[in-house]
């Protein structure tokens, strides 16, 4: 039985502020980011449990836009 149809994928921790509430522990010295064929293998198994929203978070995912358009949402 489907809970929840929504995930989160904490793709990085870098980010372009350093702010001390910060659950995540981003700023801009923080340079991790999930590899990508993780995220697509984690997406494909999201998609199979049903789930519908996918939400990318941690820092500020968009810094790595051009590889995302290009990997994830372009294919």
């Amino acid at each position: 039985m489907l809970i929840h149809n929504n995930a989160v994928i904490t793709f990085t921790n870098k980010c372009t502020a350093s702010c001390s509430s910060c659950c995540f522990d981003c700023s801009p010295k923080r340079n991790m980011h999930l590899n990508l064929d993780v995220v697509l293998t984690a997406i494909d198994g999201l998609s199979a449990l049903g789930i519908k929203v996918l939400l990318l978070s941690g820092g500020e995912p968009f810094i790595y836009y051009d590889e995302l358009l290009q990997n994830v949402f372009l294919g």
